[in-house]
């Protein structure tokens, strides 16, 4: 109860402050009032009705007293309040202080004052005799149906302070407009409403049977709405009436009073419900003038061409805003001098080549002593190519690349579509001679010791190069600014023309649309208050702080004329109670999952209605597909972090129970997903699916390698388990999973490849016993539990060390299809290498996100010390993270243990991260989804509604209509039939050779990185007799390592090549839509994604590199003292990574032309699929039009189709 009570005291002070800031200073004071009704737990009893309907001798005979005057005449013309407690008659008036009457007094004076509706505004009555309960008023009030508009004034005004309302009639006067009216009006204000039909005495059997007239009485009011809880037949006069109910009404009640804390609360909202009802209908009245002149202006249009007026007007607005601040002369200048200054042409190897070449020009270079002037030319020329290759190269890499997407890219957005330019830009080049590095050189000038003359030289050349550039752009140019002027021009003046064409309209439609949003607003504000969650607030207003009435008291027995000169002087404080209640915080709502089934319900309802309409087949079957999709959607959670970083009990916590066994040896781990029931799969459901013997071979030999074995199948691959495990302790990792391949082998050998059904007593078993889980690729559990019932799987996948290339796919596939990604860091060793290196990975790829879908948790926070340490640690890896790129990372810290175990206890439902998480699973990705339907339905909704208003035209004007939608298709097929794809694949190929230049320049400036941790003292420490295995265990640590970044990259590249080709296919799109639009503007489509699916394995590179190449490198060494303190590590380092550069070259064009040759077959299926998929919503749109036209769809077809699709 107490938490009722607080929510509604929330309630009440939320919307006491929107309406004392919106100056809505009457409903306020209602609301004042119903917040001291509050304090005083004051149940209210109203009595209305009209005059002479028996209200107040009804009351005098609930009470057993003869309270309040009662007569044939009004004898109420003002609210009286009756209660329990001690004696006294206090009178309000309109003007000036209330006076209260101590007992004794006189009552027939006070009964008096009931009947003075001119002075008195209301008279409170509280007696210790009376039969009520403490707290309780019973409120007569004046008739509705009295000639002085006050009276009905003062009964409304008081309603809203009723928790129960006795409305009584007259059996004369049952059925009269008003009380039709009053009545409706009560029941839809919410409250709890009874009908009294009093003095039923009156009644004539002979005339009209009781039973005919109480079924009257019960449809007349059903004929208006009104929905009364109940109806009593009364009589006061005739006690002993055989319909009289009078008994029963005050049985009940006394009953309702027994019940009065809980229906206090429940009239209270709906009192403020009442209130805010009341704003709104006066709000609409203001509106009403400037509305209807509005209307009449608009009722010029079509319901389809106001529909569209406003969208319309905007799009010309924005477009005319936007082609007056146009400048492609300062856009095409600023983009180029923004590539130019960029260029870094003269790296510190270019330097090199050229310090070489000026060296070559001083007068005293020379080559040899026998023909040194041949040689010395030849020298001097052999330099001068080296430098001037580099120079192009560079040149190629850090302008022409960038300098032809950006002219690609200039056309597209201007829109200029002139094949010519296009195939001169594609075949843009700067290819500066080497005429210009030979003129460049200064005669006479000479090396200087600090190189400011090579300095100076390339800065030369790097200028001369960019110049020759500039006049090439500049020829280009000269051919584009007409274009543009002449593009500008045509479409300003298009638009002009029909912005003009709209003006009182769009007035009109302003004028319309901006009420309608104000009064929209004003409602979702008031539902948003009354439905919302409600959370304490600061009360600035003082809305619990009463001020004490003031009034005059009157002593018992003073003559009550003379008390109206003011017989004292001092004012009485009335004290109320304070209270006490505690603010409430606020949870987060969230969006079900049933959401989503009602959208993808509506969504296959709209495609059933099309069905049935000849014209909208495709349409009713992508609104059919969106619907099936809608329904199968989940959202995928991945869980990464390093192996014992916590990520199973981080689940285990998500889950509120112990469900999933901590991970067994790394390199045994299976993907563990934990998915929500469904028909096929009932709780506790567990799918086991065992390794391929060709993925466990790879294992095997994996863990074997570390011995130098390699096993041809799985029989040897048990000896050489045994030999491996015989040889030592000192590889934990391989020898722990080798001992488990041995130990299950011959249990699990005959069932691999095969997917095992079974239930949650054998999930231990494969998840966790390591001679089982070494066998086992993936685990699927059903299980159903809150967290799935919300439409979550949850991913456990392998630790991000592991360094095991189907992991690392498996990773890639997990973090492009997940819709959120948790990693899990632990906190004694946060931020780990393991970690880091995901970061890599996330950082290659996260460009490729469309919301930031990453969460990241430091796990195991209670193992801190203090809060300082604790707060050092976070601080730590927030900043690590930004130096990652993740720039605002949404960071949590938590024991998954502690929170495991107060769930279980029942303490808390959930923490800070998962309120986060859930709303933006919940909220944002289900909003998402949500609001794509939602656009489905209204462009369905807004094509029907145009074909209805177009089937009432007349003949004549649907004839022409035809015609013109005839050369209309023709024009839009002709479009989509010019469209091709060279411009896409000539793009794609540019981006593709861009990506892999950029890729192999990112992995080797970790070349040195790599080597360190390869090549490092600590291997290296034995004698001369292990030393040659030593440093071929180093060598192939290299390779593995740079090998698998390459890989990595790769998946990387296809990625952001996926990304950029959804972006392409998108901007293709958007451009085909736009110039359709142009021909038809009531055109519209269907949302469309292309699916881009790029991906497929990569190997590392370097795999079959010869041991040959690298043995005169690896003879360098001597010693380790030479090795690593004189200068042997360097030289080494230095030669490998040469030698590494060149044989990445053939891994990188085969791979390249793997992902082009993918790039190509996915650009043409899904160009194809969108060019198709316009031209079939095309088609059914002229198809549906034609129909509409030629009469094959009738309009009341139509119009049921559209009040179906509105329901």
């Amino acid at each position: 109860m107490q938490k009722d009570v607080q929510e509604i005291r929330n309630r009440l002070l939320a919307v006491y402050h929107v309406l004392r800031e919106g100056d809505q200073e009457k409903a306020a004071a209602k609301v004042k009032e119903l917040a001291e009704k509050l304090v005083k737990k004051e149940f209210g009893i109203a009595f209305c009705g009209h005059f002479s309907a028996g209200k107040s001798r009804m009351i005098n005979a609930l009470l057993g007293e003869d309270l309040l005057p009662s007569s044939p005449i009004p004898t109420s013309a003002n609210l009286v309040r009756v209660q329990r407690g001690e004696e006294y008659a206090k009178v309000r008036f309109f003007k000036g202080r209330a006076r209260k009457y101590l007992a004794p007094y006189d009552y027939d004076k006070i009964k008096a004052y009931c009947q003075d509706g001119d002075r008195i505004a209301a008279i409170e009555l509280s007696r210790e005799s009376i039969g009520l309960p403490e707290h309780v008023v019973l409120m007569d009030t004046p008739g509705i149906d009295s000639a002085d508009d006050a009276h009905r004034l003062a009964t409304e005004s008081a309603i809203h302070l009723a928790d129960l309302i006795f409305y009584v009639m007259d059996y004369n006067h049952v059925q009269s407009e008003l009380n039709f009216q009053f009545t409706r009006e009560l029941t839809e204000a919410g409250k709890e409403v009874w009908l009294v039909i009093n003095q039923i005495d009156k009644h004539e059997e002979a005339e009209l049977s009781f039973a005919d007239f109480r079924q009257d009485i019960e449809r007349a009011f059903a004929s208006w709405g009104v929905k009364p809880a109940g109806i009593f037949y009364t009589s006061l006069r005739e006690a002993a009436h055989a319909e009289n109910e009078f008994g029963r009404l005050r049985e009940f009640l006394q009953q309702r009073l027994r019940e009065r804390d809980g229906l206090l609360l429940q009239s209270l909202q709906s009192s403020l419900q009442g209130i805010l009802q009341g704003v709104l209908q006066a709000q609409k009245n203001e509106h009403k003038e400037p509305l209807a002149g509005a209307e009449e202006v608009l009722s010029e249009l079509s319901a389809a061409e106001r529909e569209s007026l406003q969208r319309e007007y905007q799009e010309i607005r924005a477009e005319l805003a936007a082609l007056q601040a146009e400048n492609p002369q300062e856009a095409f200048r600023t983009g180029i001098q923004k590539i130019l200054d960029n260029a870094y042409l003269m790296p510190y190897e270019t330097r090199v080549l050229a310090e070489c070449y000026l060296a070559s020009c001083a007068a005293d270079f020379k080559q040899g002593w026998l023909f040194s002037a041949r040689k010395t030319a030849a020298e001097r020329k052999r330099r001068l190519q080296a430098f001037h290759a580099a120079v192009l190269e560079k040149t190629q890499a850090q302008l022409t690349w960038h300098l032809r997407t950006f002219l690609l890219d200039f056309l597209q957005q201007q829109r200029i579509e002139d094949e010519g330019l296009q195939q001169e830009i594609q075949a843009f080049d700067v290819q500066p001679a080497e005429e210009l590095l030979m003129t460049a050189v200064r005669e006479g000038a000479r090396l200087t010791q600090d190189g400011e003359y090579v300095i100076k030289y390339t800065e030369n050349v790097a200028e001369a190069v960019k110049n020759l550039a500039r006049q090439a752009l500049l020829d280009i140019f000269r051919r584009l600014q007409p274009l543009c002027r002449k593009r500008l021009q045509q479409r300003d003046e298009a638009l002009q023309q029909r912005l003009a064409a709209m003006g009182k309209y769009v007035q009109a439609l302003s004028v319309v649309t901006e009420l309608q949003q104000q009064e929209e607003m004003q409602r979702a504000v008031f539902r948003d208050l009354l439905q919302g969650e409600s959370a304490g607030q600061p009360d600035p207003f003082a809305l619990f702080s009463f001020q004490a009435e003031e009034v005059e008291l009157i002593p018992g027995g003073s003559n009550l004329a003379a008390a109206g000169e003011c017989v004292l002087e001092r004012t009485v404080q009335e004290e109320l109670p304070e209270s006490g209640a505690e603010k409430t915080a606020s949870s987060s709502t969230q969006v079900p999952q049933k959401q989503l089934l009602r959208w993808a319900d509506r969504l296959q309802h709209s495609a059933d209605i099309f069905h049935g309409l000849p014209g909208f087949e495709q349409l009713a079957s992508e609104l059919s597909a969106k619907a099936r999709r809608l329904r199968r959607r989940r959202f995928v959670v991945t869980l990464f972090g390093a192996f014992s970083a916590g990520k199973s009990s981080f689940a285990n916590a998500l889950l509120g129970e112990k469900l999933l066994p901590v991970s067994p040896n790394p390199t045994t781990a299976a993907i563990n997903k934990i998915l929500p029931v469904d028909a096929e799969h009932p709780h506790g459901t567990v799918l086991v699916q065992l390794k391929q013997p060709d993925m466990l071979l790879a294992d095997v030999n994996r863990a074997l390698s570390v011995y130098g074995l390699a096993a041809a199948d799985l029989p040897e691959a048990c000896v050489l388990a045994e030999k491996g495990i015989a040889s030592g302790t000192e590889h934990g990792l391989q020898q722990a999973f080798l001992r488990a391949f041995c130990a299950g082998y011959a249990a699990c050998s005959k069932r691999l490849g095969r997917q095992l059904h079974t239930d949650l007593t054998e999930f231990a078993r494969y998840a966790a016993q390591e001679e089982h889980s070494c066998f086992v690729e993936s685990i699927e559990l059903y299980y159903d539990c809150e967290f799935t019932r919300k439409g979550i799987i949850l991913v456990d996948t392998p630790g991000a060390d592991s360094v095991n290339a189907r992991h690392t796919q498996t990773s890639f596939s997990f973090i492009r299809n997940s819709d959120v990604i948790l990693f899990v860091t632990y906190y004694n060793h946060a931020f780990s290498h393991a970690d880091r290196e995901f970061l890599v990975q996330l950082g290659r790829v996260k460009d490729a996100f469309s919301l930031d879908k990453m969460f990241f948790v430091v796990n195991a926070i209670d193992l801190a010390e203090n809060l300082q340490e604790q707060q050092s640690v976070v601080r730590y890896v927030g900043q690590q993270l930004q130096r990652y790129g993740v720039q605002k990372p949404q960071l949590y810290a938590l024991s998954s243990q502690e929170l495991l175990r107060q769930k279980e206890q029942g303490k808390i439902n959930g923490s800070d991260f998962e309120e986060a998480f859930y709303h933006f699973v919940l909220e944002e990705l289900a909003g998402l989804a949500a609001e794509a339907a939602k656009h489905d339905l209204e462009r369905a909704m807004d094509m029907l509604q145009e074909l209805a208003v177009q089937s009432r035209t007349a003949a004549a004007e649907r004839q022409q209509q035809q015609q013109k939608l005839q050369a209309q298709q023709i024009k839009a097929a002709r479009i989509l039939q010019q469209q091709g794809l060279s411009e896409l694949e000539k793009r794609l190929e540019q981006e593709t050779q861009e990506l892999l230049y950029y890729m192999k320049q990112r992995v080797f400036l970790r070349f040195a990185e790599f080597y360190r941790e390869s090549f490092n003292p600590a291997l290296l420490r034995n004698g001369q007799g292990r030393m040659r295995g030593l440093l071929r265990q180093a060598l192939q640590e290299l390779l593995q390592a740079i090998g698998f970044d390459f890989a990595q990259e790769m998946r990387a590249a296809t990625m952001r090549l996926e990304k950029f080709l959804r972006k392409e296919l998108d901007n293709s799109r958007n451009i085909l839509e736009k110039e359709l639009r142009e021909i038809n503007p009531r055109l519209s489509f269907l949302d469309w994604e292309a699916v881009v699916d790029l991906q497929q394995d990569f190997q590392p590179a370097f795999q079959a590199l010869p041991e040959k190449k690298t043995a005169d490198i690896l003879s360098g060494f001597h010693s380790p003292k030479a090795f690593f303190e004189q200068g042997g590590s360097r030289r080494m380092e230095e030669q490998l990574q040469i030698l590494l550069q060149a044989e990445a070259e053939p891994y990188l064009s085969q791979e390249a032309e793997r992902i082009l040759q993918k790039e190509r077959e996915a650009a043409k299926e899904l160009y194809a699929a969108m060019v198709k998929r316009l031209s079939e919503q095309i088609q059914e749109f002229y198809t549906a039009w034609q129909k509409v036209l030629q009469g094959g769809v009738s309009a009341q077809q139509l119009e049921e189709a559209l009040r179906e699709l509105q329901r």
